[in-house]
């Protein structure tokens, strides 16, 4: 163990030279244990859904707690309870003292002006309770054959585009569920989070939040190499946030974003060579697979339509997870396909600026008619 000895003096004068060496190999260890951990992991530094973190979760004080005493400082302004009239109040107490409270001698009379003061108190809140009676009758035409999911893993699988957007379940997160529902003649352009099954598209871009919480997770690293590059990549990010917010509300052109960026995007891949040829393994991965697929992280400025983040998505997925968390997934098959297809109507409804409620009356009024469903590619 080099350095300091992390032993107290007044036990290492106590212990044998292999005890004393025993101790600090185990202290090195320890310290190389909690280094490889690194800092835990949160919706600011990874991939992780908000939904994974407790809503009153605070995050680590950086700056030092202030001296000042709890409470109002000199000077500050006085916030009080305006008193209500006494005829308004429901109950008057009146609290007279019996004798002296310096020399116990009694007292008699009463205050002309008493002091007020006036407790708030909410009343008894009790329940109201109802009671449902959910009768279960087989029909003698169908009968019952669920077939369950309960314990099966499942993915919620969702695809935005400009006027619609499509919600399927499947029990499975493969590259082959892009080939069915998008087909080999696809020629668009998918927004992802970086995951490798979507690699096979080949035209992609990469949510640049998620990148710039894998940037966080660098920075919140205990290995000052790896703080380091994470403070670097940073800054050339937020700017890159910064041009396309003025981009997205009409201040700049995407023409004039892409001149902009141009000095940004080559500080950014300078960056990851530097942290592909470290020699740390903390960058190496990281690093490698970011350049060489740093085409990915730049196909917003050529293609109109598409955005640097995956936002649309996330929103568009915010239904959904209050359901799942609600309800605990599924328990058929038909369950799944209500669900992802009410979801479907719901987000599609919104993107199109079409009152939902409309849109489901015309769809049962078609299907008591035989006639077919209200379309939900256009909007009439």
């Amino acid at each position: 163990m080099t350095g300091k000895s992390k032993i107290p003096p007044e036990l290492a004068a106590q212990m044998t030279p292999e005890v004393r060496a025993f101790v600090e190999s185990l202290l090195l260890r320890i310290a190389e244990l909690e280094e490889a951990l690194g800092p835990p992991k949160n919706p600011r530094n990874s991939s992780l859904p908000p939904g994974c973190q407790h809503p009153h979760a605070k995050t680590p004080r950086k700056a030092p707690r202030s001296k000042r005493k709890r409470g109002g400082q000199p000077g500050h302004k006085k916030h009080e309870r305006s008193l209500v009239p006494t005829e308004e109040c429901q109950e008057v107490v009146t609290l007279l003292p019996k004798t002296c409270r310096r020399c116990d001698t009694p007292l008699t009379g009463e205050d002309a002006d008493p002091l007020r003061h006036q407790v708030w108190e909410l009343p008894e809140i009790k329940p109201m309770i109802t009671e449902y009676r959910r009768h279960r009758l087989a029909c003698p035409c169908c009968g019952e054959t669920p077939t369950k999911q309960a314990g099966q893993k499942a993915w919620l699988w969702t695809f935005v585009a400009s006027t619609f957007t499509l919600f399927t379940m499947r029990g499975s997160r493969a590259a082959t569920v892009l080939n069915e529902l998008l087909g080999e003649n696809f020629s668009g352009v998918v927004m992802c989070d970086r995951a490798k099954m979507y690699w096979q598209l080949g035209r992609l871009q990469c949510c640049c939040a998620h990148l710039k919480r894998d940037f966080q997770a660098l920075i919140d690293s205990s290995d000052h190499q790896v703080k380091r590059l994470g403070h670097d990549l940073m800054r050339p990010t937020k700017r890159l946030f910064r041009e396309w917010a003025r981009c997205r509300d009409g201040t700049i052109t995407r023409r004039t974003l892409k001149r902009r960026l141009a000095p940004v995007r080559r500080e950014i891949e300078h960056l990851l060579l530097r942290g592909l040829f470290s020699g740390n393994p903390k960058l190496i991965g990281m690093c490698r697979e970011l350049y060489d697929h740093r085409e990915w992280l730049w196909t917003f400025l050529d293609q109109d339509g598409v955005d640097p983040t995956n936002n649309l998505s996330e929103r568009s997925l915010r239904h959904a997870v209050i359901w799942r968390k609600l309800s605990f997934g599924t328990q058929s098959n038909a369950g799944s396909r209500f669900v992802e297809t009410t979801l479907t109507v719901i987000e599609t409804c919104r993107q199109q600026s079409r009152d939902l409620f409309t849109y489901l009356t015309d769809a049962v009024d078609a299907h008591f008619r035989s006639q077919p469903c209200p379309s939900l590619i256009t909007n009439p």
